[in-house]
């Protein structure tokens, strides 16, 4: 899934099934980063429901590389 900054990865997703996403649709969503054993990754979903998704890795964006840096004077 592609956030602002982020790439993120996840193995299990809930009751997440193929199908329920399209490609490039704009989901909210969560991350807790807190158990850095066990990352996690909270799509939001109807009734403020949400899939638990367990979180398998996370790559840096590379605009969100450029955009971080801050220009020297």
């Amino acid at each position: 899934m592609k956030g602002v900054n982020f790439i993120y990865l996840f193995d299990y997703c809930d009751a997440f099934q193929a199908g329920k996403f399209e490609l490039e649709q704009g989901v909210d969503y969560r991350v807790d980063e807190t158990n850095e054993d066990d990352l996690r990754l909270y799509i939001r979903r109807d009734k403020g429901k949400e899939y638990k998704c367990k979180m398998g890795g996370k790559k840096v964006l590379e605009d969100a590389k450029s955009a971080a840096l801050p220009a020297k004077p």
